[in-house]
């Protein structure tokens, strides 16, 4: 800290009250009382310096992406009922590992993001639904949410692979892309299918594991996204 106010260190390390403190009273003509207990001096120099370093110390610099962070809406727990539900709060660059594609952290700020968070559903029959991930990204406006998912459908093959597809999807919530991953036989393998839904202000992620996971069954849960 500089100026007229800048704390000043003894030579022991001990912080000095900001200027003024200590010549406040003669400036004013009074006198300043000499304490003959040494226990009495050390108590007010350590009230000093705590004064001194609230005075003079700097709070920690925000988290402009934290500060921005917000809660989207995400899928009701209610559409996927008895399995076991874990909901995230996600920041730029969470969201950009999800889906590594190279740069896309930076541009998540460029497009105006403004918060993210997902809802993983696990514990479902293979048959049916094993694993269901719905995530939602949101944006200042429609223009970020378009130009993410834009980039989603596009660079597919650099977060799932060679062989990844894309088709339209139509629901009565609105168009969007179904990707379809390569099969890759590991373990754990990939989604069977993701849907990627743009909104107003905001692009929804939808993965689908399981033999359940049909466009159909991806066109019930769009109809429960938020918008």
């Amino acid at each position: 800290m500089t100026g007229p106010h800048a704390c000043k260190r003894s030579r022991l390390g001990a912080a000095v009250p900001p200027c003024g403190m200590r010549a406040t009273a003669h400036a004013r003509g009074r006198s300043v009382p000499v304490m003959g207990s040494r226990r009495t001096a050390a108590s007010l120099v350590a009230i000093a310096t705590v004064i001194a370093l609230a005075g003079c110390g700097q709070a920690p610099a925000p988290d402009p992406d934290r500060a921005r962070r917000g809660a989207p809406a995400l899928l009701d727990p209610g559409m996927l009922p008895g399995m076991r539900v874990a909901t995230r709060t996600l920041d730029s660059s969470q969201v950009a590992l999800q889906t590594p594609i190279p740069g896309l952290a930076n541009r998540l700020h460029a497009w105006g993001f403004t918060g993210a968070g997902e809802r993983e559903f696990t514990g479902g029959r293979r048959s049916q639904l094993e694993r269901v991930v719905a995530r939602t990204v949101a944006f200042r406006d429609g223009l970020g949410a378009t130009a993410y998912t834009r980039t989603l459908i596009r660079r597919a093959a650099a977060y799932l692979g060679k062989g990844a597809r894309t088709s339209p999807l139509r629901s009565a919530r609105g168009d969007g892309w179904l990707i379809h991953p390569p099969a890759c036989g590991c373990r754990p393998g990939p989604p069977t299918l993701i849907a990627v839904l743009p909104g107003p202000r905001q692009t929804v992620w939808l993965s689908l594991t399981g033999d359940g996971a049909t466009s159909s069954r991806a066109r019930t849960l769009a109809l429960d996204l938020p918008r």
